[in-house]
């Protein structure tokens, strides 16, 4: 099982590329952290 974490410095930036580019590699659980 892949796992994939996405974190952005701030809650105005968008999380999205680095979304598409692990579901793009077949990672099966991703968890996201917006940093405030």
């Amino acid at each position: 099982m892949l796992v994939g974490y996405v974190r952005v410095s701030s809650l105005d930036q968008n999380p999205e590329r680095q979304l598409e580019e692990l579901k793009s590699l077949h990672v099966e659980k991703i968890f996201v952290d917006k940093q405030s």
